[in-house]
């Protein structure tokens, strides 16, 4: 098979991921924070560990970094457990469901109104006297088109509002400094670009963030109250912790913090040469531009996305994303009622696949 569909989840793991899931499945199979024995110190040790390496990777704060089990739920404990009554919240129209349905059940539930936007010009215009939040991603899941931080930052920044990013997408590939860029939330994904395994992830917070917990268990710390603490991380931590998917996030983060300069001009030139390949074949519309993320979004004029993506499958073994993405108002706004085909590229990808992709497509866009 040949693999283009990375954003989804990367098909390449580094073996230091393979190895710390392994190590942690045979060696550290204990709960943390659950027991005073050594095996247990030792799995929190490993989780400590991993909790340090974000927090200096983003520039966060080491107890203010948050495991959930990915980016999903990270964006779903921001928006969730930092609702206002009678609040609003400016966001684009360029978001996964991840971002959209949170919001979208709070505005149904009456707690909160809404503004969708399509630009940072727009965002200044849809800003309310009771607007509490603007959440942006930093990277379309659709397209690879890249939001700047920095100037949607100054806007939030200068209206006092929350500033959430969903980083699913950009995390392991662009440097991302949170309190140089003035992230109040950061949402990260530890098997994309950080390339671990499913199943963990992390929610980095501002010194200033305050949230409500949504979860409810066991925490491992004040054990004796029938009532769910609300200090970081301890008290937003409820339940078993996914320590390999941990472990595992935290051996991805280190390789692609070492390698994230190489990695990022590696998927601009592969999406370049993509990009210069599909415009050479006739009935090709493509929304993407050259990113450092891997992501081409395009369409056939012959086949719906989803018809393609079939014919891929099927007749050529490439694995592609057909359809929605989850990001529904993303189709409204560029008008492809039948969603679009995604090909996102991974380190690993090579240019014969890439050369292999670009004939299947000349082949089914002349049926």
């Amino acid at each position: 098979m040949i693999f283009l569909d990375n954003s989804s989840s990367s098909y390449f793991k580094p073996k230091s991921v393979i190895n710390a899931v392994k190590n942690t499945i045979e060696y550290l199979p204990f709960n943390p924070s659950r027991g005073s024995h050594s095996g247990a110190v030792k799995t929190e040790r490993l989780i400590l560990n991993a909790r340090k390496n974000i927090a200096n990777a983003f520039n966060g704060i080491l107890e203010r970094v948050i495991f959930t089990s990915g980016c999903t739920e990270s964006l779903n404990l921001a928006i969730f457990g930092s609702a206002i009554e009678g609040g609003h919240v400016v966001t684009s129209v360029f978001e996964h469901n991840a971002v959209l349905r949170p919001l979208y059940r709070l505005n149904k539930a009456g707690i909160i109104s809404l503004s969708f936007v399509s630009s940072l010009s727009a965002a200044k215009d849809a800003i309310k006297d009771n607007t509490y939040m603007l959440a942006i991603n930093h990277v379309s899941n659709v397209t690879g088109a890249e939001n700047d931080l920095d100037a949607y930052s100054r806007l939030a920044k200068d209206k006092d509002l929350i500033f959430l990013v969903d980083a699913a997408q950009s995390a392991g590939y662009k440097a991302i400094d949170m309190q140089k860029t003035g992230i109040d939330c950061l949402a990260i994904a530890g098997h994309k670009g950080l390339h671990g395994i499913q199943g963990a992830g992390a929610l980095l917070l501002s010194e200033r963030m305050k949230l409500v917990p949504f979860k409810y268990g066991g925490t491992g710390s004040n054990g004796s109250s029938p009532v769910q603490p609300d200090d970081m991380p301890d008290g937003f931590e409820a339940g078993t912790p996914a320590t390999p998917a941990i472990a595992a996030l935290n051996a991805g983060l280190i390789y692609s913090m070492k390698n994230i300069q190489i990695n990022s001009e590696l998927l601009y030139k592969m999406t370049t040469k993509i990009i210069n390949g599909l415009e050479k074949i006739n009935g090709v519309s493509i929304y993407s531009h050259p990113n450092n993320f891997g992501i081409t979004a395009f369409n056939l004029t012959n086949l719906s996305s989803t018809q393609a993506g079939e014919i891929y499958n099927q007749q050529y073994d490439i694995a592609v994303r057909a359809g929605f993405h989850c990001a529904p108002l993303v189709h409204e706004h560029y008008g492809t009622k039948s969603g679009m085909i995604r090909a996102s590229i991974g380190v690993d990808t090579t240019d014969y696949e890439i050369d292999a992709f670009l004939e299947a497509t000349k082949e089914i866009a002349s049926v």
